[in-house]
């Protein structure tokens, strides 16, 4: 819920800096639980869940961009 409300209120323009709040949030805390990749085992799947813990730094740091060009 928090992802969706996050990226409305962000692509609406309402309250962008309570959504970019949200999506640092949700993206901070759920990140390393979902893509735990340094406790795989098996190659393959460790290079996977890489991947997807890279992509979602590389959106958790543009929610930061976003959060603190609000301000400006």
């Amino acid at each position: 819920m928090a992802l969706v409300a996050g990226g409305a209120s962000l692509a609406l323009g309402l309250k962008p800096k309570f959504g970019a709040a949200s999506l640092i949030a949700f993206l901070a805390t759920v990140s390393p639980m979902m893509h735990g990749f340094w406790s795989e085992k098996d190659s393959g799947e460790r290079k996977k869940a890489m991947v997807d813990f890279g992509k979602n730094m590389a959106l958790l740091s543009g929610a930061l961009a976003l959060a603190d060009e609000e301000g400006k």
